[in-house]
Protein backbone atom coordinates (compact mmCIF):
# COMPACT_ATOMS: atom_id res chain seq x y z
CA UNK A 1 0.00 0.00 0.00
CA UNK A 2 1.29 3.47 -0.81
CA UNK A 3 1.00 6.53 1.39
CA UNK A 4 -2.71 6.20 2.20
CA UNK A 5 -4.68 9.19 3.49
CA UNK A 6 -5.48 7.26 6.65
CA UNK A 7 -1.82 6.51 7.32
CA UNK A 8 -0.92 10.16 6.93
CA UNK A 9 -3.64 11.13 9.41
CA UNK A 10 -2.21 8.71 11.97
CA UNK A 11 1.27 10.14 11.51
CA UNK A 12 0.03 13.73 11.86
CA UNK A 13 -1.69 12.92 15.16
CA UNK A 14 1.37 11.25 16.66
CA UNK A 15 4.38 12.84 18.33
CA UNK A 16 6.80 10.40 16.79
CA UNK A 17 4.80 7.41 15.61
CA UNK A 18 5.85 3.94 16.70
CA UNK A 19 7.09 2.53 13.43
CA UNK A 20 9.36 -0.39 12.63
CA UNK A 21 10.50 -0.40 9.03
CA UNK A 22 13.03 -3.25 9.18
CA UNK A 23 11.59 -6.70 9.93
CA UNK A 24 12.54 -10.09 8.46
CA UNK A 25 10.17 -13.01 7.91
CA UNK A 26 10.48 -16.70 7.08
CA UNK A 27 10.85 -15.70 3.44
CA UNK A 28 14.51 -14.99 4.22
CA UNK A 29 16.19 -15.51 7.59
CA UNK A 30 13.42 -14.42 9.95
CA UNK A 31 11.38 -16.45 12.41
CA UNK A 32 7.79 -15.41 11.82
CA UNK A 33 5.36 -15.68 8.96
CA UNK A 34 3.53 -12.55 7.87
CA UNK A 35 0.32 -13.00 9.93
CA UNK A 36 2.41 -13.64 13.07
CA UNK A 37 4.48 -10.52 12.43
CA UNK A 38 1.39 -8.37 11.89
CA UNK A 39 -0.27 -9.71 15.04
CA UNK A 40 2.85 -9.24 17.16
CA UNK A 41 3.37 -5.70 15.89
CA UNK A 42 -0.23 -4.82 16.65
CA UNK A 43 0.03 -6.14 20.21
CA UNK A 44 3.15 -4.01 20.70
CA UNK A 45 1.34 -0.85 19.65
CA UNK A 46 3.14 -0.27 16.37
CA UNK A 47 1.34 1.99 13.91
CA UNK A 48 3.35 1.20 10.79
CA UNK A 49 5.69 -1.68 9.95
CA UNK A 50 7.58 -2.94 6.94
CA UNK A 51 8.59 -6.49 6.13
CA UNK A 52 11.97 -6.16 4.46
CA UNK A 53 13.36 -9.57 3.63
CA UNK A 54 16.81 -10.09 2.16
CA UNK A 55 17.05 -9.98 -1.60
CA UNK A 56 20.63 -9.73 -2.74
CA UNK A 57 21.69 -11.59 -5.90
CA UNK A 58 25.29 -10.50 -5.30
CA UNK A 59 25.65 -12.13 -1.88
CA UNK A 60 28.82 -14.28 -1.94
CA UNK A 61 27.59 -16.40 0.94
CA UNK A 62 24.96 -18.01 -1.28
CA UNK A 63 22.03 -16.74 0.75
CA UNK A 64 20.25 -15.75 -2.42
CA UNK A 65 16.63 -16.35 -1.49
CA UNK A 66 14.50 -17.29 -4.52
CA UNK A 67 17.81 -17.76 -6.40
CA UNK A 68 18.00 -14.01 -6.78
CA UNK A 69 15.03 -14.07 -9.16
CA UNK A 70 12.97 -10.87 -8.74
CA UNK A 71 9.99 -12.34 -10.59
CA UNK A 72 9.81 -15.32 -8.24
CA UNK A 73 10.14 -13.05 -5.23
CA UNK A 74 7.45 -10.71 -6.57
CA UNK A 75 5.01 -13.56 -7.19
CA UNK A 76 5.54 -14.91 -3.67
CA UNK A 77 4.92 -11.52 -2.04
CA UNK A 78 1.87 -10.87 -4.19
CA UNK A 79 0.47 -14.22 -3.11
CA UNK A 80 1.11 -13.35 0.54
CA UNK A 81 -0.81 -10.11 0.13
CA UNK A 82 -3.62 -11.94 -1.67
CA UNK A 83 -3.93 -14.76 0.88
CA UNK A 84 -4.01 -12.48 3.91
CA UNK A 85 -6.21 -9.52 4.71
CA UNK A 86 -4.01 -6.95 6.37
CA UNK A 87 -6.21 -4.09 7.54
CA UNK A 88 -6.31 -1.72 10.49
CA UNK A 89 -3.24 -1.36 12.64
CA UNK A 90 -0.40 -1.66 12.01
CA UNK A 91 -0.24 -0.41 8.46
CA UNK A 92 1.99 -2.63 6.33
CA UNK A 93 4.64 -1.67 3.80
CA UNK A 94 6.71 -4.14 1.81
CA UNK A 95 10.39 -3.64 1.06
CA UNK A 96 13.66 -5.48 0.70
CA UNK A 97 17.10 -5.33 2.25
CA UNK A 98 19.86 -5.67 -0.30
CA UNK A 99 23.62 -5.28 -0.54
CA UNK A 100 25.75 -2.49 -1.94
CA UNK A 101 26.02 -3.86 -5.47
CA UNK A 102 22.40 -3.79 -6.54
CA UNK A 103 22.47 -2.83 -10.19
CA UNK A 104 18.83 -2.90 -11.21
CA UNK A 105 15.47 -1.90 -9.87
CA UNK A 106 13.73 -3.62 -6.98
CA UNK A 107 11.10 -6.35 -7.45
CA UNK A 108 7.70 -4.96 -8.42
CA UNK A 109 6.10 -5.35 -5.00
CA UNK A 110 8.81 -3.35 -3.29
CA UNK A 111 7.86 0.02 -1.80
CA UNK A 112 11.38 0.89 -0.69
CA UNK A 113 14.89 -0.56 -0.50
CA UNK A 114 17.26 -0.76 2.47
CA UNK A 115 20.89 -1.01 1.41
CA UNK A 116 23.24 -2.59 3.95
CA UNK A 117 26.86 -3.75 3.80
CA UNK A 118 26.77 -7.35 5.02
CA UNK A 119 29.92 -8.32 3.13
CA UNK A 120 32.66 -6.69 1.07
CA UNK A 121 33.13 -7.13 -2.68
CA UNK A 122 36.42 -8.94 -2.22
CA UNK A 123 35.08 -11.08 0.61
CA UNK A 124 36.73 -14.38 -0.53
CA UNK A 125 40.24 -12.99 -0.11
CA UNK A 126 39.44 -12.02 3.47
CA UNK A 127 38.89 -15.65 4.39
CA UNK A 128 42.64 -16.14 4.56
CA UNK A 129 43.75 -12.83 6.04
CA UNK A 130 45.19 -12.42 9.50
CA UNK A 131 42.40 -12.43 12.04
CA UNK A 132 42.61 -8.84 13.20
CA UNK A 133 39.58 -6.76 14.11
CA UNK A 134 41.58 -3.61 13.44
CA UNK A 135 42.44 -4.33 9.83
CA UNK A 136 42.60 -0.82 8.39
CA UNK A 137 42.37 -1.90 4.74
CA UNK A 138 39.23 -3.88 5.51
CA UNK A 139 37.46 -0.97 7.18
CA UNK A 140 38.53 1.45 4.47
CA UNK A 141 36.88 -0.88 1.98
CA UNK A 142 33.78 -1.01 4.17
CA UNK A 143 33.57 2.78 4.19
CA UNK A 144 33.96 2.87 0.41
CA UNK A 145 31.06 0.41 0.12
CA UNK A 146 28.89 2.61 2.35
CA UNK A 147 29.67 5.66 0.22
CA UNK A 148 28.80 3.64 -2.88
CA UNK A 149 25.44 2.76 -1.33
CA UNK A 150 24.77 6.44 -0.75
CA UNK A 151 25.15 7.02 -4.49
CA UNK A 152 23.17 3.95 -5.60
CA UNK A 153 19.97 5.14 -7.35
CA UNK A 154 18.08 1.97 -6.40
CA UNK A 155 18.58 2.37 -2.63
CA UNK A 156 16.35 4.51 -0.38
CA UNK A 157 17.69 3.83 3.13
CA UNK A 158 21.22 3.17 4.37
CA UNK A 159 20.91 0.35 6.90
CA UNK A 160 22.78 -0.22 10.18
CA UNK A 161 25.88 1.77 9.19
CA UNK A 162 27.69 1.29 12.51
CA UNK A 163 25.90 -1.85 13.61
CA UNK A 164 25.73 -5.46 12.43
CA UNK A 165 29.11 -4.89 10.82
CA UNK A 166 30.69 -7.65 8.67
CA UNK A 167 33.05 -8.78 11.44
CA UNK A 168 33.17 -12.52 10.72
CA UNK A 169 36.19 -12.58 8.37
CA UNK A 170 38.24 -10.82 11.05
CA UNK A 171 37.36 -13.10 13.97
CA UNK A 172 39.03 -16.32 15.06
CA UNK A 173 36.33 -17.50 17.45
CA UNK A 174 32.56 -17.47 17.92
CA UNK A 175 31.18 -14.37 19.62
CA UNK A 176 28.03 -13.50 21.52
CA UNK A 177 25.56 -10.80 20.52
CA UNK A 178 26.87 -8.46 23.21
CA UNK A 179 30.51 -9.12 22.30
CA UNK A 180 29.87 -8.20 18.69
CA UNK A 181 28.11 -4.98 19.68
CA UNK A 182 31.11 -3.99 21.80
CA UNK A 183 33.46 -4.78 18.91
CA UNK A 184 31.34 -2.63 16.62
CA UNK A 185 31.57 0.29 19.02
CA UNK A 186 35.34 -0.02 19.07
CA UNK A 187 35.57 -0.23 15.29
CA UNK A 188 33.26 2.75 14.81
CA UNK A 189 35.25 4.83 17.28
CA UNK A 190 38.54 3.98 15.57
CA UNK A 191 37.60 4.15 11.88
CA UNK A 192 34.28 5.98 11.34
CA UNK A 193 35.40 9.47 12.28
CA UNK A 194 33.83 12.88 11.77
CA UNK A 195 35.50 13.40 8.40
CA UNK A 196 33.96 10.18 7.12
CA UNK A 197 30.54 11.11 8.44
CA UNK A 198 30.73 14.61 6.96
CA UNK A 199 31.52 13.15 3.54
CA UNK A 200 28.76 10.56 3.86
CA UNK A 201 26.15 13.08 4.98
CA UNK A 202 26.96 15.43 2.11
CA UNK A 203 26.39 12.57 -0.29
CA UNK A 204 23.18 11.49 1.44
CA UNK A 205 21.81 15.01 1.20
CA UNK A 206 22.78 15.28 -2.48
CA UNK A 207 21.28 11.88 -3.32
CA UNK A 208 18.28 12.21 -0.96
CA UNK A 209 19.04 9.08 1.05
CA UNK A 210 17.58 8.18 4.43
CA UNK A 211 19.60 7.16 7.49
CA UNK A 212 18.40 4.13 9.43
CA UNK A 213 18.31 4.40 13.21
CA UNK A 214 18.93 0.77 14.10
CA UNK A 215 17.18 -0.57 17.16
CA UNK A 216 18.94 -3.88 17.72
CA UNK A 217 22.46 -2.44 17.71
CA UNK A 218 21.50 1.05 18.94
CA UNK A 219 23.44 2.74 16.17
CA UNK A 220 24.68 5.06 14.71
CA UNK A 221 26.30 7.03 17.51
CA UNK A 222 24.01 9.86 18.64
CA UNK A 223 26.41 12.67 17.68
CA UNK A 224 26.29 11.52 14.07
CA UNK A 225 22.53 11.12 14.11
CA UNK A 226 22.45 14.74 15.28
CA UNK A 227 24.84 15.79 12.51
CA UNK A 228 22.71 14.05 9.89
CA UNK A 229 19.35 15.45 10.99
CA UNK A 230 20.77 18.96 11.28
CA UNK A 231 21.92 18.63 7.67
CA UNK A 232 18.36 17.71 6.65
CA UNK A 233 18.76 13.95 6.24
CA UNK A 234 15.56 12.00 6.75
CA UNK A 235 15.65 9.11 9.21
CA UNK A 236 14.06 5.69 9.32
CA UNK A 237 13.36 3.66 12.45
CA UNK A 238 13.94 -0.09 12.24
CA UNK A 239 14.49 -2.87 14.75
CA UNK A 240 15.98 -5.31 12.21
CA UNK A 241 14.00 -8.00 14.00
CA UNK A 242 14.60 -11.58 12.91
CA UNK A 243 12.65 -13.01 15.84
CA UNK A 244 9.11 -12.13 16.86
CA UNK A 245 10.25 -11.04 20.31
CA UNK A 246 12.43 -8.31 18.77
CA UNK A 247 9.74 -6.67 16.66
CA UNK A 248 9.28 -3.10 17.86
CA UNK A 249 12.61 -2.88 19.65
CA UNK A 250 12.79 0.83 18.85
CA UNK A 251 12.65 2.65 22.19
CA UNK A 252 16.29 3.74 21.97
CA UNK A 253 15.63 5.11 18.47
CA UNK A 254 12.67 7.17 19.64
CA UNK A 255 14.54 8.49 22.67
CA UNK A 256 17.48 9.71 20.59
CA UNK A 257 15.33 11.28 17.90
CA UNK A 258 13.07 13.03 20.38
CA UNK A 259 16.12 14.28 22.33
CA UNK A 260 17.40 15.96 19.16
CA UNK A 261 13.99 17.36 18.30
CA UNK A 262 13.36 15.29 15.19
CA UNK A 263 9.80 15.74 14.01
CA UNK A 264 7.44 13.66 11.94
CA UNK A 265 8.32 15.58 8.79
CA UNK A 266 11.86 14.20 8.92
CA UNK A 267 10.76 10.61 9.52
CA UNK A 268 10.71 8.21 6.58
CA UNK A 269 7.34 6.47 6.26
CA UNK A 270 7.61 5.28 2.68
CA UNK A 271 8.38 6.78 -0.69
CA UNK A 272 6.20 9.80 -1.42
CA UNK A 273 3.81 9.38 -4.34
CA UNK A 274 5.13 10.31 -7.75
Amino acid sequence: MNFSTELQQVIKMSKLPRVDLHIHSILSDGEGDWPEIIETAGKKGLELIAITDHFDPGDPNNKNYFNGDPQSYTETIQQKLKDNTFSGYPFLLTGIETGPWMREGAPEFCEFVIGSVHYLPHYPRYRSIKKDLYNEDYWEEYKAAVLALAANPFVDILGHLEGYLPLTPLLDRPTSFDERREMEREVAKKYFDTLFWEKLIRRMVAKRKTLEIHGMSQTPRPQYIKMAVEAGVTVSIGSDAHQLIDIGRIDWCLEVLEFYGVGKAQLFTGRPPK
